[in-house]
């Protein structure tokens, strides 16, 4: 589970900080954060390099930079199969 640490403002000046779990009430495993360069299938934001295989959808839209180099055409469709 990862934990995210919130900071606590007052007046526009942090006055603490919460570490919050990376779950949903009820214990359910927060969804994955997804990358705004792709459309039509959740990129996670990851710290390393992504291929095609990682993704389970194939034929999704870059609509920013594509980071990962999943479009090799520049045709703005990612992971054609």
């Amino acid at each position: 589970m990862r934990s995210v640490r919130t900071l606590i403002l007052a007046g526009g000046m942090a006055v603490g900080a919460v570490a919050v779990s990376g779950c949903v009430p009820g214990g359910a495993p927060a969804p994955p954060l997804c990358d705004p360069n792709y459309a039509g299938a959740c990129v996670p934001v990851v710290g390393y390099d992504l291929d095609c295989g990682d993704i389970p959808v194939k034929n999704f839209t870059v609509v920013g930079v594509d980071i990962h180099g999943f479009d090799a055409d520049n045709d703005t469709i990612a992971c054609e199969g």
